[in-house]
Order: structure tokens, then sequence, then C-alpha cells
């Protein structure tokens, strides 16, 4: 979750990338739910922020984005994602949520870099 960046410490360099990613083309950003679930958890887990401040964050990340819920057709295609790609179901749902809001890129530093899904979603790894 590339979003963890922009409110950690640890890597100054990676908190810049994510910040020029958000400033280059804002309107086309899609988050799905399950971005927000994972980004909270960090939050709590870790201790990035105070409780209230990590509301506050993903409250104005719905009110500033485009937030897709996880559905049923979502369910179908990240399970079919999971089987074909062999990823986790949690980031098959991610996969399934950008290809449902046919999404070209999906930004992510945890899956195969450059991977081109079901002929029409591309995995950056912004980092590399």
């Amino acid at each position: 979750n590339v979003w963890i960046y922009l409110y950690s410490k640890q890597s100054i360099e990676k908190s810049e990338i994510v910040r020029q990613l958000l400033a280059s083309n804002p309107e086309n950003l899609t988050l799905s739910t399950q971005i927000l679930g994972e980004l909270y958890n960090v939050f709590r887990r870790k201790k990035l922020v105070p409780l209230d401040q990590a509301t506050k964050i993903l409250q104005m990340m719905i009110d500033s984005f485009t937030v897709e819920p996880i559905d049923h057709p979502k369910v179908s295609i990240a399970l079919e994602i999971s089987s074909r790609y062999n990823y986790t179901y949690w980031d098959s749902m991610v996969i399934a949520t950008a290809i449902d809001c046919n999404c070209t890129v999906l930004y992510s530093e945890d899956m195969q870099h450059n991977i081109l899904i079901r002929d029409r979603l591309r995995i950056i790894n912004p980092f590399i």
C-alpha cells in the first residue's frame, strides 16, 4: 500500500514519489475500500499517527477520491485473478477493483512489477 509512505517517516524518498504520483493525475485516482482498510490497519498496528488523525486522513481520502466498494462481481474477479496469477485473495481484490473500474495502471510495491493482468491492467512499482 504505497499510501503508507505519505505518513511514514522511514523513507522520505518514497514519500516524495507518492506525492508526485498524487499530484500528476488526482482526478483519475480510484481507491478501493480494501486499500482504505489496509491503511487504517497499518496506522493502528504501527502507530504511525494517532487514531483520531487516522480517521481524519481516511475521511479526507473518501472525500477527495473515487472510492469503490467490494461487491459480488469484484469478488468473482478476485477469485479468478488469485487462481490465475497466484496473488493472495486480498491483493486480488485490489486488482479486481482496478479492473472493474477500467483502470489501466495499479501502483504497488508488493506485487510483480510491470505485469499485465487480463491484457489491460499494468502493475507498476513506482519505487523501481
